[in-house]
């Protein structure tokens, strides 16, 4: 209906709109007339009755007392003048009637004693009304009256009101007809003239002028408006220099944009600094505590493993890299970083932290690098292992049984420069033909279904391939639905022409004609160890399960050819790797042969059995050549190549220094603290920037490492206060900025703000042991002072009686005292500022409880005078008694560490 109204013309929308709305009002008028005229006429009627049967009951009183039915009945016919009642009835209080009349030809019957005192039925109404004298209920009188008189007069009223809305209506409409002349005459004589400019484009017609204010104050705008474009159409031919005027005013927005996306760049820039805060932190306590590992005495077990966690630790932190650079990568700006790198350790590193994953599925994972590529190659290392890592991780989730295998082989190149062909094979789900080149697209997978199973943002194909392009190479991929897919990686590495062959897994002398069985059920593994035992000049037989192993070493023990090692896959189907060993073993001709076990499944446990059934040694997948060949050295007796521990500086350095440790994170903390114990120096801790200064204030240092975001006070306040310090009291204190920042630009702020060197985390400790041998050679940096805490002396019998001899727990109640003592101190520097001297006092109690524990003379002494000041009310000299308390527990919480570090020892 809408639609239909919008399309009829305006003369006619006026007219029913005016009609309408003068129906509409006229029509709720007679409405509210109507209903007011039907409530009063019904009440009117209502009270009447009500009025009547009320003087009824009057007068039915003492024919009600008395019984007497005759005195009833004459009052009850009293009531053939009312033309509208048509019966009543007389009921005494039990409700038997007593006297009745009906209306002669009306047929009515008397009304029932029981019902409501007013009810309406159709044209009747029904009227009860008690019979009441001296408060004693007698009976009821019940009136059924006729109600036809007052619906006839409302049906009257209805009628008059229905003509005098059709008159109205009527009325309405010639008004209507009348008042649209007034309004859509000057509308549509707009409408004209608009048409015929449009239809002419001539801008100098104007609307006639319209006779009444209204219409002629919209015909002067009109004419006005068509005048100033016309005007303008006119300047706008011959003025050019309005475009350079708006050429500048969009030129200045556009600098305003591009300030405004600056500003939002740096808010990026700060955010993805936050970030790598937070994910360098942790990342410093796993890379740190790795070496520290690392440079102790380990198995070869042990050592493998922390090897592959320091590789995945350097991989994450190279992606951390990956995230600060977002801007550039935004930009297309992103730069690669060629470096020198051993190839076969770069595809070590990509495959086995990867290794763990796909073994718990249940898949063979291996990777084999061909023996004409080069050892050392310069390329862009990182990003390399980014994108190996990326095609191995979709090949392990796309891939449900089966194995996945990385392979790298030579193509031709010129020069120095190698073509290296890197394939990733998987026998996974596959891709369907059409998708093939649309998968390398950003958010791409396979199908619908497939993201719903396998999940992931469809982003790591996108960046591998833009890295491969970057460093100008080719990526492709062959797959085949239900079979697996093959992708391709062809880069061009330059080799480095110091070591371009592969010497350095060119076979000792004494592994040079061994014979070697290899047993395993997978035979891409088996191929692949065969290589690597034929470049080592070692004769490979192969045999894919057990029986067929001990079939071949029967025939070679009875051909008189012996297998001198035999490199036994643990898990096999039918018999497993030790089933078969325990075989051997209980054969006496074969006693004499070497096994060495492989599993893809490593874990103590397995290890534990091999040296139980005499293995001679136990490896994991995928092995590396250069640890494999070193294994069956030395399980074949030959020369063994020992583990060394990471090359490091001496044990101790050439100069002790005090150092403070100013760092927010335990786990910080522990690594540095550890670092520069095994360099001999001397470490005090402090959790914030305010604990720095304070250690500052107390103690004597030779520099303070301190880190950068700390709560309560940070490094770069902290270092600010003691230059401050500095300025008024002398001297110089060594600060290295210690921290995860990591954004460029960052070591020039932090030098600016008064530090004298940066760390970024996570730390390595030769980068900071080179640190700390600067400071030491820094020319007139004197024998550190001994510290104030020195000075502090405790009877260490006593604190220990006060533990029952319990360190453990003495070391435990040290750190509580060491947590809680800036809120002790805290609380009484309050007190005292507010004037509360019952709460100074309470504060005050508890810190020499909390002095008491560990003896009775120095700090305890100070707070006990403090307390009886504060007991007395007298606080003119409370402000220096602070600051002597603030000083000795200051001294006594360092002393106490140093305590407690001496007894651990």
């Amino acid at each position: 209906m809408l639609r239909s109204f919008a399309r009829l013309r305006l003369r006619t929308k006026l007219i029913l709109a005016f009609s309408g709305v003068g129906a509409a009002t006229a029509a709720l008028a007679c409405s509210a007339v109507l209903v007011a005229s039907i409530v009063v006429l019904e009440d009117d009627d209502e009270e009447d009755m009500i009025s009547l049967a009320q003087v009824i009951a009057q007068n039915s009183a003492g024919a009600l007392a008395f019984q007497d039915q005759a005195a009833g009945s004459r009052i009850l016919a009293s009531l053939h003048t009312k033309d509208t009642i048509l019966s009543a009835a007389l009921y005494d209080s039990a409700g038997k009637l007593m006297a009745q009349y009906q209306r002669p030809g009306s047929g009515a019957r008397p009304p029932p004693f029981a019902g409501p005192d007013r009810a309406t039925e159709g044209r009747s109404l029904v009227i009860r009304t008690p019979v009441i004298h001296d408060h004693e209920h007698l009976g009821t009188v019940v009136l059924l009256a006729d109600r036809g008189e007052m619906l006839a007069q409302i049906h009257m009223a209805g009628l008059i009101l229905a003509l005098v809305l059709a008159v109205s209506t009527g009325a309405g409409i010639i008004l209507a007809t009348w008042l649209q002349s007034l309004i859509s005459k000057p509308l549509l004589s707009l409408a004209e003239t608009a048409h015929a400019i449009t239809r002419d484009g001539d801008y100098s017609v104007r609307v006639p002028s319209a006779s009444d204010p209204d219409g002629g104050r919209l015909t002067e705008a009109v004419n006005g408006m068509l005048a100033q474009i016309q005007v303008r159409d006119q300047k706008l031919v011959r003025n050019e220099d309005q475009l350079a005027d708006e050429v500048m005013v969009r030129t200045a927005e556009l600098a305003a944009a591009k300030e405004r996306a600056e500003e939002a760049n740096r808010a990026k820039s700060e955010f993805l600094a936050n970030m790598s805060h937070e994910i360098r932190t942790p990342m410093n306590g796993i890379v740190g505590m790795t070496e520290l590992a690392l440079g102790t005495e380990l198995t070869r077990e042990q050592r493998e493993y922390l090897e592959m966690v320091r590789g995945s630790s350097d991989s994450l932190l190279g992606l951390i890299n990956d995230i600060l650079d977002f801007s550039k990568i935004e930009a297309r700006k992103l730069e690669l970083d060629p470096v020198d790198f051993d190839l076969r350790q770069a595809l070590d590193q990509a495959v086995q932290p990867l290794a763990p994953r796909a073994q718990a599925k249940g898949l063979e994972i291996a990777y084999h690098v061909a023996a004409d590529l080069p050892a050392m190659v310069r390329g862009d290392a990182l990003r390399l292992r980014q994108v190996l890592v990326n095609l191995i991780v979709n090949a392990v989730k796309f891939t449900a049984a089966g194995e996945v295998v990385l392979r790298a082989e030579r193509e031709d190149g010129e020069g120095n420069t190698v073509r290296v062909h890197f394939t990733v094979t998987d026998t996974g789900i596959g891709i369907p033909a059409g998708n093939l080149v649309s998968i390398f697209e950003s958010f791409t997978q396979v199908d619908a279904s497939t993201t719903r199973r396998f999940g992931g943002t469809g982003l790591g194909l996108t960046i591998s391939s833009q890295l491969v392009r970057l460093m100008g190479g080719r990526i492709w991929v062959e797959s085949e639905l239900g079979v697996g897919s093959r992708f391709h990686v062809v880069l061009p590495l330059e080799a480095v022409p110091e070591v371009v062959s592969a010497r350095g897994l060119q076979s000792p002398r004494t592994l040079e004609g061994t014979r070697v069985l290899v047993v395993d059920d997978n035979a891409t593994n088996r191929r692949i160890l065969q290589d690597m035992l034929q470049g080592w000049g070692m004769p490979a037989t192969l045999a894919a399960g057990g029986t067929d192993a001990l079939d071949a070493l029967a025939a070679a023990h009875e051909s008189g050819r012996p297998f001198a090692l035999v490199l036994l896959d643990y898990h096999m189907p039918d018999m497993d790797g030790f089933a078969v060993a325990d075989r051997i073993r209980q054969r006496p001709e074969l006693a004499s042969t070497t096994i060495m076990m492989l599993s893809s499944m490593g874990n103590g446990d397995e290890a534990a059995r091999c040296r139980a059934a005499g293995v001679a040694s136990y490896l994991t997948k995928p092995v590396r050549q250069s640890v494999l060949r070193e294994a069956i050295e030395a399980a074949l007796g030959g020369p063994t190549v020992a583990i060394p521990p990471p090359p490091a500086s001496a044990d101790t350095a050439e100069r002790s220094l005090r150092v403070l440790v100013a760092d927010d994170s335990p786990v910080n903390r522990l690594l540095i603290v550890r670092l520069l114990e095994k360099r001999g120096h001397a470490v005090v801790v402090a959790t914030n920037g305010r604990e720095a200064v304070a250690a500052v204030d107390h103690d004597t240092f030779d520099v303070v490492l301190m880190d950068i975001q700390m709560p309560e006070m940070d490094g770069l306040e902290a270092t600010a206060e003691i230059r401050r310090r500095e300025a008024t009291g002398g001297g110089h204190l060594i600060v290295v900025a210690l921290t995860a920042h990591a954004m460029k630009g960052d070591r020039e702020r932090f030098l600016e703000a008064g530090m004298d060197d940066y760390l970024s985390k996570p730390v390595r400790p030769a980068d900071l042991y080179r640190a700390l041998e600067a400071v030491s050679h820094r020319e007139g940096l004197a024998p550190a002072a001994a510290p104030p805490y020195a000075e502090v002396k405790f009877d260490a019998t006593y604190i220990l009686r006060q533990v029952e001899g319990d360190r453990g727990l003495l070391a435990e109640v040290v750190q509580i005292f060491h947590a809680e003592l800036p809120r002790l101190l805290s609380d009484i520097r309050g007190c005292l500022d507010a004037g509360d001297v019952p709460g100074l006092e309470r504060s005050v109690h508890a810190l020499k409880g909390s002095v008491g524990n560990f003896g009775t003379s120095g700090a305890y002494q100070t707070a006990l005078a403090f307390e009886r000041m504060a007991q007395k009310g007298t606080l003119d000299e409370a402000a220096g008694r602070l600051a002597q308390l603030e000083r000795e527990v200051g001294d006594m919480d360092v002393a106490l560490a140093h305590m407690v570090a001496e007894m651990a020892a």
